[in-house]
């Protein structure tokens, strides 16, 4: 049965079902407020509802990370409703089971637009009286490190993520009437009856907000609405809540009615922006049911340094101070992520850093000796759990009296260009004693990156004598040509002295 048409003739077939005392599939699978995802609470006039959002984590090689430094934001508003919005339910004591027993008649209750002034929420902003705010924030300085998804894996785990939730407050007096004041009898009058008040929360996070944190949009809905179900309190003064619902619906304002042809990827009880209800089971390749996860999704990657240092009179014991420069464009929110110096095969400690606002990091051992990083023979700087988009630069300085030549490769075993004084930039470079090798170019983190850095130092010719023997004889050869010109000389003076 079509929606459409489930709404057209939704109180025709309320009577029919009482008339007949039957039990349809399609009303068995209609919305029932202690099925699903809808909540029977202690009859109260407050309530505090809990909406959850979730974020599917992901490194390049399922390193455990930090979640991204993102703040969602969202607007509860009051759900248009009109005459013919009615949910088909039971009473409970029809049920069994969560079941309708034998012979159950269906009710058909009409839902009425949300009072906002009933709902309230942190974030509220005076100035829209229509709309309240409410945020899930993630990530930040109390964050801890979380098992992430490896990017290489076909399958997706959807209990490695982060969850959070925002808890909406709803106040059913607030409902019976907007100006209630608890001290105030003139305002303890009804205006507004028992049943369903429906609300409409939409995900208003910006595309530059999630793009500041490194997420990337899943494709879930922006959208869910939440029923609240009312009823007289026990003096009949008042309303209580006794129960409520969270749901999706592919269209604006449409029932929660629905038939069991309907799918949770269109409409259905929900929990909130989550991985639980937003996880959908499509068609695959031969037939076969995939999984899909719409939840939105926070890529990592990992990028080391590591230090060779090659030639049989270079020396190997030698530990080179480094520059590690990171920068991410798009990328401003201060996300965390971890780094370990590994010096001698032992493995250092992991520590926390974070870009900052503005995307970038540094940590230089070259004008910092207290950060530990200097690197020798195969001793090397690990990043974990970096952005997407994030780019490294490297300079190492080569504090030692001898020149070395220095070369760079990357994970391909590409060579990368360096540059030293105002030499051009080539795969490798000449470096005089207190000169640098830098890299010409930021280098672009895509997945787990190794950049090799090698030092090198040729033989010198055994031939090397030459070279202090050479300036000696030319001085010495100089001094007979000079000698052999003052006597030519002076024999050509006396010979013209001869008369």
């Amino acid at each position: 049965m079509k929606k459409t048409t489930m709404k057209r003739t939704l109180i025709a077939i309320c009577t029919a079902c009482a008339m007949a005392q039957t039990i349809t599939a399609s009303a068995a699978s209609t919305g029932m407020i202690n099925s699903g995802n809808a909540n029977t609470v202690t009859p109260s006039s407050t309530a505090s509802i809990s909406v959850n959002k979730d974020i599917i984590l992901f490194n390049a090689e399922g390193f455990d990370i930090y979640a991204p430094n993102i703040t969602y934001s969202y607007n509860i508003t009051s759900a248009a409703t009109n005459a013919e919005t009615q949910i088909l339910t039971y009473a409970n004591s029809d049920l069994e089971n969560g079941v309708p027993k034998e012979g159950a008649v269906p009710i058909a209750v009409k839902v009425h637009p949300g009072e906002i002034k009933a709902i309230s929420s942190a974030g509220d902003n005076a100035n829209t009286a229509n709309i309240v705010e409410a945020s899930i924030a993630f990530g930040g300085s109390g964050d801890v490190v979380h098992h992430a998804n490896n990017t290489s894996v076909t399958g997706i785990n959807g209990n490695k993520k982060i969850s959070n939730n925002m808890t909406i407050s709803v106040d059913a007096m607030k409902i019976y009437n907007p100006n209630y004041d608890p001290n105030d009898a003139s305002t303890k009058v009804q205006v507004n009856p028992p049943g369903i008040y429906r609300y409409k929360i939409a995900d208003v996070t910006t595309a530059e907000t999630l793009a500041a944190a490194g997420v990337t949009d899943g494709g879930a809905a922006s959208q869910i609405y939440l029923d609240v179900y009312t009823k007289y309190n026990t003096n009949k003064d008042g309303l209580d809540i006794y129960g409520y619902v969270l749901f999706k619906s592919d269209s604006d304002t449409t029932s929660i009615t629905y038939d069991n042809t309907v799918t949770i990827a269109t409409e259905g009880k929900v929990t909130g922006f989550d991985v639980q209800t937003e996880t959908e089971t499509v068609s695959g390749v031969n037939g076969q049911n995939e999984i899909t996860f719409k939840s939105d999704k926070y890529y990592t990657y990992n990028a080391k340094v590591k230090k060779m240092i090659d030639g049989e009179l270079a020396d190997t014991t030698h530990k080179f101070p480094f520059k590690v420069e990171l920068s991410n464009s798009s990328v401003t929110s201060a996300d965390d992520f971890r780094y370990q110096i590994n010096i001698g095969g032992a493995q250092g400690t992991l520590t926390d850093a974070n870009l900052a606002a503005n995307g970038s990091w540094t940590l230089d051992g070259i004008t910092n000796a207290t950060t530990g990083l200097k690197l020798g023979q195969n001793d090397e700087i690990v990043l974990v759990g970096l952005p997407a988009g994030t780019t490294i630069k490297v300079t190492e300085k080569n504090d030692t009296g001898d020149i070395y030549t220095a070369s760079a490769k990357d994970t391909d075993n590409a060579a990368v260009n360096l540059k030293s004084g105002t030499a051009a930039a080539a795969a490798s470079v000449a470096v005089s004693p207190d000169a640098t090798a830098e890299m010409n170019a930021v280098y672009d983190i895509d997945g787990t990156e190794t950049i090799t850095f090698t030092n090198s130092m040729k033989d010198i010719s055994v031939t090397g004598l030459l070279f202090s023997v050479v300036p000696f004889i030319i001085i010495t050869g100089a001094g007979a040509v000079l000698i052999v010109m003052v006597i030519r000389n002076r024999k050509q003076r006396n010979d013209n002295e001869v008369i």
